[in-house]
């Protein structure tokens, strides 16, 4: 654990926290306001992590050179944006505009992003794919 550094700490509301580590083996996520941390594993391999935002306990998305997205709390997730088998731009910033509902993606090459619906009840979001430009 010597080598192990949090290179990121955020809060989304005084609830849903988490934070980013280097060596990217996993990130932690607090769904109590930091009472509790539980390990999330990356969907890369090798791990790989450059950004991290949670919308609410179950919305999440993930730069890891590819865009990432994940409506169950970060358990499982899928790639967003163009076929993963073509090369791409890597994305490395997340932003998210909260009164547009906008999620913007940003990497060395392009930006993405993707109008997101606002939350139904129970606080997910339905899938979303982000549209990339140059």
């Amino acid at each position: 654990l010597a080598g192990l550094r949090n290179v990121k700490i955020q809060f989304q509301n005084p609830r849903v926290g988490w934070i980013l580590r280097l060596p990217p083996d996993n990130y932690m996520v607090t769904k109590n306001g930091g009472r509790d941390w539980t390990p999330h594993r990356p969907p890369t391999q090798p791990a790989s992590m450059d950004d991290l935002l949670y919308l609410n306990a179950q919305d999440a998305w993930l730069a890891a050179g590819r865009v990432y997205h994940s409506i169950d709390g970060g358990i499982s997730w899928k790639p967003s944006g163009p076929n993963p088998t073509l090369v791409e731009a890597r994305y490395s910033v997340l932003q998210y505009v909260a009164t547009e509902h906008l999620l913007i993606a940003t990497g060395d090459q392009e930006i993405a992003f993707c109008k997101l619906s606002p939350a139904i009840p129970d606080g997910v979001r339905k899938p979303a794919t982000l549209r990339f430009f140059h």
